[in-house]
């Protein structure tokens, strides 16, 4: 793979990521969502200020930008008649866009760098990636949520599989080490949580309802 391939994916997935609905919806309703609740810019922290139909669509856009970037890569830059990329580059770089995608979400330009901690973009990204597998994570996410209470355990679930799928299935070195990184990245966004569960301060998934 040529670096300019590569950065122009990273710029690409990362400009798409950086787009922040939760940022937006809560401007809409005349207030920086970083400043209210868990002060995240995210699809959880619009749920608990603003109630869950607004959190499940913010959450579905989340999702949508991460696929968006992938199949970006994937169908108008590697495939005729674009065509810009290699073909040996067909996994790695639709993956990377999605990687960054998540990244962007993380850490937007426009909001000195302070976004959300990229959850449902990672599931976004294996939507675009393997949608198959995408839709399997949004049933793990769900169903680790409900049996332990605590969403942050749905997401260290989805990285445990993402990055189970990436050794065992995909087997190339460059998701693998996407795949760590991105699953370290979410738990290090996600470290405040593991703090608030330990000493009993964290909202419960069944208190929000």
């Amino acid at each position: 793979m040529e670096i300019q391939n590569i950065i122009l994916v990273c710029v690409i997935g990362y400009l798409i990521g950086s787009i922040q609905p939760s940022y937006l919806i809560g401007k809409l309703k005349g207030i920086d969502i970083r400043e209210h609740g868990s002060k995240n810019a995210g699809a959880a922290n619009i749920t608990m200020n603003f109630g869950w139909a607004v959190g499940i669509f913010t959450g579905i856009l989340d999702m949508l930008k991460a696929a968006v970037a992938v199949h970006l890569v994937k169908y108008f830059i590697t495939l005729e008649p674009f065509n810009l990329l290699a073909a040996d580059s067909f996994n790695t770089l639709p993956f990377l866009a999605g990687a960054f995608a998540v990244i962007g979400h993380n850490y937007p330009f426009y909001m000195n760098f302070k976004g959300g901690k990229g959850t449902a973009s990672a599931i976004g990204l294996m939507i675009g990636f393997d949608p198959l597998w995408g839709v399997i994570l949004i049933g793990v996410i769900i169903s680790s949520t409900i049996i332990t209470n605590y969403l942050v355990s749905g997401t260290v679930s989805i990285y445990m599989v993402m990055i189970s799928l990436a050794v065992f299935k995909y087997a190339q070195t460059e998701i693998i080490v996407m795949s760590i990184l991105l699953g370290a990245l979410g738990i290090y966004k996600h470290r405040m949580n593991f703090k608030r569960v330990l000493d009993g301060s964290e909202p419960t998934f069944r208190g929000t309802l």
